[in-house]
C-alpha cells in the first residue's frame, strides 16, 4: 500500500496507463494527463514562465484550489484568462470557443503566469491561441496542423 506522496503518485500513474493514459512531468508544478496516442505530440514548457520578482512572489500566488473550473464553459474560461491577462477579449464570435467543457483546478499555489500557461496549454490542445489583437485585446486564432 502506497504510504507517501510519491508512491501514491506512481500507483495513480500506473492506473492510468493501464487505462492508455500518460502523465508527462511539466517542471515542478505540472503534469500533463494526455491520452498515450498524444504523447508524441506534448511539448512541456513551463521554463518558458517568467517568474514575477522575488519580492513580489508570495503576495501574487493564488491560493491552491481557488482557480477551479470542475466543467467550465470555454468561453468562460477564454474570459477569465484575458481578466488574468488584463486584457479585453476583441468582441468577435470565435469558432474556437465552443466544444467540450474545460476541466481544472489548481493543487498548489500558483502565480498569475502559472495559470496563464496552463490555460495556454489546454486552449492549445483545443486547437487554437489566444493572441494579442487590436489595443488591448486578444483574438482567438486557430493553431496550423489542428
Amino acid at each position: 500500500m502506497a504510504t507517501n506522496r510519491a508512491e501514491i503518485a506512481k500507483v495513480i500513474e500506473k492506473a492510468l496507463a493501464d487505462k492508455g493514459i500518460a502523465t508527462i512531468p511539466d517542471g515542478d508544478k505540472f503534469v500533463l494527463v494526455v491520452p498515450q496516442t498524444e504523447v508524441a505530440k506534448v511539448k512541456p514548457r513551463s521554463t518558458e514562465i517568467k517568474a514575477p520578482p522575488s519580492n513580489l512572489r508570495e503576495r501574487e500566488l493564488i491560493p491552491a484550489g481557488t482557480v477551479n473550473f470542475p466543467n467550465a464553459n470555454l468561453s468562460d474560461v477564454v474570459r477569465i484568462y484575458a481578466e488574468l491577462a488584463d486584457r479585453k477579449l476583441d468582441g468577435s464570435e470565435s469558432p474556437y470557443l465552443g466544444g467540450p467543457q474545460i476541466v481544472f483546478k489548481s493543487q498548489t499555489a500558483l502565480s498569475k503566469e502559472e495559470i496563464l500557461y496552463a490555460l495556454d496549454t489546454l486552449f492549445e490542445w483545443r486547437g487554437f491561441r489566444l493572441v494579442p489583437g487590436d489595443g488591448n485585446s486578444l483574438k482567438a486564432v486557430a493553431l496550423l496542423g489542428k
